[in-house]
């Protein structure tokens, strides 16, 4: 076999990896449309189903084309396809940030959010799966008023991730729900000394 085979091989596998472990994305939409779409248009926002559903079908037809691209050592497809796919990805994750999720925590109700903690795991989940600490008991817990917040930290491929959640309330101090924070702080935990605001 020769060296340039050898590194197109090398280069295929890769791709296959990094591809493969972005397709878990895959797992995120399949809970959307089956848990929190169902819910949200029982009480008649329909917005994000309509729209959605259509941006996650366009997102696996990308990675169709991605595959088919791999198969054909199409680099010029993957790299152009590639790019468009990212972009895609981050679009829907600001319309689930700024849109999707601000209303379900506001139109959905503490049942809601238990019945679709206890269908998690039947669909699975991308990249990063619960600890302990997320659990039905944090509703409950944080309805009586427990806790605020309740956090946790793992290792995810070598980095440090730190993940919260927070009680919602309303004005009148009535539980709406939780919201998860998570933050990549491997970084963050590296830093020594000191930076004052004068050396920026």
């Amino acid at each position: 076999m020769s060296e340039y085979m050898q590194n197109d091989k090398i280069k295929q596998e890769k791709l296959k990896e990094t591809l493969l472990k972005l397709k878990q994305i895959e797992l995120h939409f399949q809970r959307k449309e089956n848990q929190l779409f169902p819910k949200l248009e029982k009480e008649g926002f329909t917005g994000p189903s309509k729209v959605m559903w259509g941006k996650h079908d366009e997102i696996r037809n990308q990675f169709k084309t991605i595959e088919k691209a791999l198969e054909n050592s199409d680099y010029k497809e993957i790299k152009d396809t590639g790019t468009k796919l990212i972009s895609m990805i981050k679009n829907i994750i600001f319309m689930e940030e700024k849109i999707l999720y601000p209303t379900s925590l506001r139109k959905l109700t503490e049942e809601n959010w238990i019945e679709i903690r206890k269908e998690e795991s039947e669909i699975g989940y991308a990249w990063i799966k619960p600890g302990n600490l997320w659990d039905i008991n944090i509703a409950r817990s944080k309805q009586k008023k427990e806790k605020d917040v309740a956090e946790f930290w793992l290792t995810l491929n070598d980095r440090f991730i730190h993940i919260r959640y927070f009680a919602l309330y309303d004005d009148n101090r009535n539980y709406k729900g939780v919201i998860e924070v998570s933050q990549d702080t491997t970084d963050i935990r590296a830093l020594e000394g000191e930076r004052r605001l004068l050396d920026w």
